[in-house]
C-alpha cells in the first residue's frame, strides 16, 4: 500500500498522482490518497473534460472515505453535469445528513433546483443555509441567491443581493465583476454611484470597485467623472485592459476622438488585438475625416472576423465620403453577400447605383429589398427605393414595386403621390394630376412632399390650381 502524500496543487504532484492511480487502476492494485490529493485528481480530470475518468475517480475514493460529505458534493456535482438530478439529490441529502452544517450542500442543491426551475423551492435553500453558515460563508449565499433572481430577469433584487454580497465581503471578485450587468439592466445608476462610492471609502484600492463606479458615471452620461474614474482604476491596475477600452468608449462619446484612439491602442496592448477594439479604432478615423486610416483599422478587424460585414459596410461608407462611389458600391454589396437581410446594406448600395446614375444596379438592389423577409423591411425603405428608381427613370419598375407594395403591406398615401410622380415623368399628365388630386384630397399638406421630389411643378398653373383648390 502506498504511502499517503500531500499535494499543494503543484501541477507535477498533481500530474504525478494522476500517473500513480492510473498505474495501479491498471495493475488492479491498492491504492491509498489523502483526502486532499482524491479532490485534485478528481478535479484534474474534470478539468480535461473527462468526466466520466472523474466519476471513476471520485466513486473509487468514496469507496476509501464513504463518510466524505465532500466527496459525495463532488460527486452529486459530477452527475448534475449529466442532468442526473435526482441521483445528485438522493447524495446531498446523504452528505447533509452526515454534515448538516457543510454549505457547498446547499450551495449544490441550490444549483440543480435552478436548474430545475424552481426557484422558490431554490430561495427556500437558500434561506435555510444562511441560518447556519459561518459568516465567511454568507456572502457566498448571496452571490446564489442573486442567480436565482437572475434566472427570473429580477434585476433589482440582483442588484440588492450583490449589494449584500459586497457590504459582507468587499473584495469579493465575482460580486463586483457581476455587479455591472444588474445595474445596466435595472438602471439603477444613481444607487450604484452611491455604493460604489462608499465601497472606496472603505477599500480605495478596489479597482473594481473604481472600475462599476465608472461604468455608473457612464450610464447616466457623466463622462468626464467617469473618464477620472477609469483613470483610476488604470493607476491601480496597469494591466487591466476593459478600463482602457471603457474608458475609451467614454471619449469616444465625449468627441476626444485622438485620445480614444490611444487608449484603444492600449486596450490591445494589454489584452490580444480583438476585432471590435479596432472596428473601434476605425470609427475614430472616420470621425476625424481620416479616411484612409479608418480603412485600415477596419481591414484589420475584417482579417481577424472575416464575417464582420459592418467593417465592410464601414469601408464602403468611408469610399462614399471621398465620393468614390464605385468603391463604395462594391463594398456595399460585399456587406449584402454577407448579411442578404440586413437593411441599411440594401439601401445604401442603392444610393450608391443612384449617384452612379446606374440604373441596372438599382433594379438590382431593388429586387433584393422585394425579396426581404417581411420582419426587416418596412413602408420608409420602400417608399425611399420607389424615389431612388423614379430619380433614374426607371419607370415601370417603380410601377411595378408600388403594385408589390400595395399588395404586400397596403396602400397609403404617399405611395398614391410616388404614383402621381411617376406619370408626370413618364408623360402620363391625366393620370398624374389624378393621382395628386387623390393625394391631396387625403391630407393637403402633401403639397410640400411633391413639390420637394418634382420642383419643376412650381409653375405648373395645372398643378398650382389643384393645389389650391385643396389647400
Amino acid at each position: 500500500m502506498n504511502e499517503p502524500d500531500d499535494y499543494d496543487k503543484n501541477p507535477e504532484d498533481i500530474l504525478s498522482a494522476v500517473k500513480q492511480y492510473e498505474e495501479q487502476l491498471k495493475k488492479n492494485k491498492a491504492l491509498f490518497f489523502d483526502l486532499n490529493t482524491f479532490e485534485e485528481l478528481i478535479e484534474y480530470y474534470e478539468l480535461q473534460g473527462k468526466t466520466a475518468r472523474a466519476l471513476e475517480a471520485v466513486d473509487f475514493a468514496i469507496g476509501i472515505y464513504p463518510f466524505s460529505s465532500a466527496l459525495m458534493v463532488k460527486k452529486a456535482s459530477l452527475l448534475m453535469q449529466h442532468r442526473k438530478y435526482n441521483e445528485a439529490i438522493k447524495l446531498l441529502d446523504k452528505a447533509e445528513s452526515i454534515d448538516p452544517g457543510e454549505v457547498s450542500v446547499y450551495l449544490l442543491r441550490s444549483d440543480i433546483l435552478l436548474q430545475k426551475g424552481k426557484h422558490n423551492e431554490c430561495i427556500e435553500v437558500i434561506q435555510k443555509a444562511m441560518e447556519i453558515a459561518e459568516k465567511d460563508e454568507i456572502a457566498e449565499l448571496w452571490l446564489e441567491l442573486a442567480d436565482v433572481y437572475e434566472d427570473l430577469n429580477q434585476f433589482n433584487k440582483v442588484f440588492d443581493c450583490l449589494k449584500t454580497s459586497l457590504t459582507i465581503d468587499p473584495t469579493n471578485e465575482e460580486a463586483l465583476n457581476r455587479m455591472w450587468y444588474s445595474v445596466d439592466l435595472s438602471k439603477r445608476f444613481d444607487d450604484s454611484i452611491d455604493f460604489h462610492q462608499k465601497l472606496i471609502d472603505e477599500t480605495p484600492y478596489c479597482y473594481l470597485a473604481w472600475q462599476n463606479l465608472g461604468l455608473a458615471y457612464f450610464g447616466l452620461g457623466l463622462y468626464e467623472k467617469a473618464v477620472e474614474s477609469f483613470e483610476f482604476v488604470i493607476a491601480i491596475n496597469e494591466t487591466y485592459d476593459l478600463a482602457y477600452r471603457d474608458c475609451a468608449e467614454t471619449l469616444y462619446r465625449m468627441g476626444s476622438y485622438h485620445k480614444a484612439i490611444e487608449f484603444y491602442q492600449k486596450a490591445i496592448h494589454y489584452s490580444r488585438p480583438f476585432e471590435d477594439l479596432y472596428y473601434c479604432i476605425g470609427e475614430c478615423y472616420e470621425k476625424l475625416k481620416e479616411y484612409g486610416k479608418a480603412r485600415l483599422y477596419y481591414r484589420k478587424a475584417v482579417n481577424i472576423e472575416p464575417e464582420l460585414d459592418i467593417a465592410i459596410y464601414r469601408i464602403g461608407i468611408t469610399f462614399q465620403k471621398e465620393k468614390q462611389y464605385h468603391n463604395a458600391l462594391s463594398f456595399f454589396k460585399k456587406a449584402m453577400k454577407m448579411d442578404p437581410q440586413r437593411l441599411t446594406f440594401i439601401m445604401a448600395a442603392a444610393k450608391m447605383a443612384v449617384a452612379l446614375k446606374d440604373a441596372s444596379q438599382l433594379i438590382e438592389v431593388s429586387d433584393r429589398l422585394i425579396a426581404l423577409s417581411p420582419k426587416v423591411k418596412g413602408f420608409k425603405a420602400y417608399e425611399q427605393t420607389i424615389q431612388l428608381l423614379i430619380q433614374l427613370n426607371c419607370l415601370d419598375q417603380a410601377n411595378e414595386f408600388i403594385s408589390f407594395v400595395e399588395q404586400d403591406k397596403g396602400s397609403t398615401i404617399n405611395l398614391t403621390l410616388l404614383k402621381a410622380v411617376a406619370c408626370f415623368k413618364a408623360g402620363l399628365r391625366q393620370e398624374a394630376i389624378e393621382f395628386l388630386s387623390q393625394t391631396l384630397f387625403a391630407d393637403k399638406n402633401k403639397s410640400k412632399l411633391f413639390f420637394r421630389l418634382m420642383p419643376e411643378m412650381k409653375i405648373d398653373n395645372e398643378v398650382i390650381r389643384i393645389i389650391d383648390i385643396y389647400t
